[in-house]
């Protein structure tokens, strides 16, 4: 029976891979049934269902690779390469991939945590998620109307260049924003590194308040980041001005923070001016109000003699009549 079944398979005109799992087919419900004695079928099974066997293989390691590659890849994606930090009194760290793509966004405090929870910007570009950021911001109250308010940015990189690119695009992007929204701020963004983006977030501050604070005391030593890291930023400003003045650029051990004073000194500077802008309103709001005081005890003064002395008036009217008819 088993001959006749070869025979009649060779005699088949098809193509050979058909033939090949057809047989194989056949044989192999003819063995379940127990038409074949396993020696047989053994014998006569056809000699690629190895190969088929290795092709269910190759599928299988070809399938496996594609999740290890889909696995990895989502872990590449997902992983920051650099960083920005941003401080108003909200503050937030962005983590952005390779691909120029934030991934991660974190408050730094509380107000921070707050403000995240009413706005999304994963998948988004640096410049848009700041964009975001500083909106949310400024409609939650955050941004003072006299133009006061910090916004204070940092980008860390793997590099110098990089970090610089990244804060020059997120400062840019921050400052246009401002404009179209017709808010005054102050933008104050620096670089950083890496490394002290690492140092800062194991004392809980953000990048940029590190830095900061570590200027702060390559100028005075006796200075502490526990001791201001509470401090907002235009309190460390003015604070750094202030030593600036009073112990000079800090010397070679400060050459690293050179850009750091000159915005420190020209940040503290507009707030100086800001301040006297808003004293000299104050100011004239009081004379003004003086003025308006002194206006109605005048007013008050004539209304009180008039009732005081109706016949007095009564009198200087019936004058003024009588000097009109001649």
């Amino acid at each position: 029976m088993m001959e006749r079944f070869v025979k009649y398979m060779d005699r088949i005109k098809a193509e050979d891979e058909l033939k090949i799992k057809t047989k194989s087919s056949v044989l192999h419900a003819l063995y379940e049934a127990g038409s074949v004695k396993e020696a047989v079928y053994m014998k006569e099974r056809p000699a690629d269902q190895g190969v088929f066997k290795k092709r269910i293989l190759v599928g299988l390691s070809t399938i496996a690779a594609c999740l290890v590659l889909a696995i990895g890849g989502y872990g590449y994606y997902s992983t920051p390469v650099s960083f920005i930090s941003f401080d108003i009194n909200p503050s937030i760290e962005l983590g952005i991939n390779a691909f120029n793509r934030v991934v991660s966004a974190e408050g730094i405090n509380e107000d921070g945590e707050m403000l995240l929870e009413h706005f999304k910007v994963a998948n988004l570009s640096p410049a848009d998620a700041a964009e975001t950021f500083v909106r949310e911001a400024a409609s939650s109250g955050y941004i003072a109307g006299d133009g006061s308010t910090v916004i204070a940015i940092n980008a860390q990189a793997a590099s110098e260049e990089k970090s610089l690119q990244l804060q020059t695009v997120i400062s840019g992007r921050v400052e246009t924003l401002l404009d179209d929204m017709d808010t005054d701020a102050i933008v104050f963004a620096d670089t950083g590194t890496l490394e002290q983006r690492k140092e800062a977030r194991k004392m809980g501050i953000s990048a940029g308040k590190y830095k900061m604070l570590s200027y702060m005391n390559t100028l005075d030593p006796a200075i502490t980041i526990e001791q201001y890291r509470h401090r907002h930023f235009p309190e460390l400003i003015e604070e750094a001005n202030q030593l600036i003045n009073q112990f000079g650029s800090g010397g070679m051990q400060a050459r690293e923070y050179e850009q750091t004073r000159r915005m420190v000194m020209n940040t503290a500077r507009e707030i100086e001016e800001i301040r006297r802008t808003e004293q000299e309103q104050v100011r004239q709001q009081n004379r003004n109000q003086s003025d308006i005081n002194e206006d109605n005890e005048q007013n008050q003064g004539e209304d009180t003699e008039s009732k005081s002395d109706p016949g007095k008036y009564q009198g200087d009217n019936l004058k003024n009549e009588g000097d009109g008819k001649r």
